[in-house]
């Protein structure tokens, strides 16, 4: 555990045959501290490490003493920690301080989620053996992500898992590896606090000839709209209305239909068919933009 530049790491032996995968799993938080806390307590793998981060996005002083008092004993976890922001510092801001502690601790597979999510028996082990099996059967996957199949975190462990892949991402609890940022950087930081930060990296994505899957083999629980519910005003609807705009104004779409972004990739593609299979989004875009 670490507090406050104090590192104790706790290490266990797994008691089957470990994944090949030093996994890091970090989430953002603002109070909802009994959520956090059951989702840190929900961790089930059998990777040969694994380092959850709590990252506070600017809780209470209530909360933060509690979180500062938490006594983590998951037997799976070999390296917890907390992190203060001291305010919200957004989504994609926070998203990105995540994947670079995970990349400067050597991570191979890395896991953001919500703070209101459960891992059941099957999610963390089934994301890293769906994400190798995808890679290897497209190498232009670059994000899998569990799929959400119940509210109630202790009916999680009844369902079974199922392969299945849809190209449809869950960025509630999604796994990318350092691969991922080589090919298509870190998240925008460009919506504040928060929403489309998710909607634009999967527009990336797919302008790029990238994919991001959902698979059955990952089921999890994801409660939903904890930190908004508790804090109603936490992105206020001018800053909503701002982020809305600031999409459109990159991608000159109003939603998430990533249809769109396929045939715009598409007809780059026939139209540049020498082009590696991977060009830069921007200049698909650029492309799309005037020619269709």
């Amino acid at each position: 555990m670490i507090r406050k530049g104090k590192t104790v790491v706790r290490t266990q032996q797994k008691s089957a045959i470990p994944i090949k995968d030093k996994l890091f799993i970090g989430t953002l938080g603002i109070d909802c501290v009994k959520y956090s806390k059951a989702c840190i307590d929900s961790v089930k793998s059998r990777s040969e490490e694994v380092y959850f981060c709590y990252m506070d996005n600017g809780s209470t002083d209530e909360s933060l003493k509690e979180i500062m008092t938490w006594n983590v004993k998951n037997p799976d976890i070999d390296k917890f920690e907390v992190v203060e922001n001291g305010h919200n510092a957004g989504v994609g801001v926070g998203w990105n301080m995540l994947i670079k502690k995970a990349l400067e601790w050597g991570a191979t597979k890395i896991l953001i989620c919500n703070n209101d999510i459960s891992f059941g028996k099957f999610t963390l082990d089934g994301l890293c053996e769906a994400y190798d099996k995808l890679r290897k059967g497209d190498e232009g996957t670059v994000m899998v992500t569990a799929s959400n199949k119940t509210k109630i975190p202790s009916q999680l462990d009844s369902y079974a898992q199922e392969w299945d892949y849809v190209p449809h991402p869950d960025f509630s609890c999604f796994m990318i590896t350092p691969e991922t940022i080589d090919r298509i950087g870190m998240f925008s930081e460009e919506y504040k606090p928060a929403y489309f930060e998710d909607n634009d990296a999967h527009h990336r994505i797919l302008l790029s000839g990238y994919k991001a899957w959902s698979t059955s083999w990952a089921p999890y629980s994801h409660i939903a709209s904890r930190t908004r519910a508790a804090h109603p005003h936490i992105v206020p609807h001018a800053l909503f209305r701002a982020n809305r705009q600031q999409f459109y104004d990159t991608f000159h779409v109003t939603g998430p239909d990533q249809e769109i972004e396929d045939e715009r990739y598409q007809a780059y593609m026939a139209a540049h068919p020498m082009s590696g299979p991977h060009p830069d989004w921007g200049i698909v875009l650029e492309w799309a933009l005037e020619n269709m």
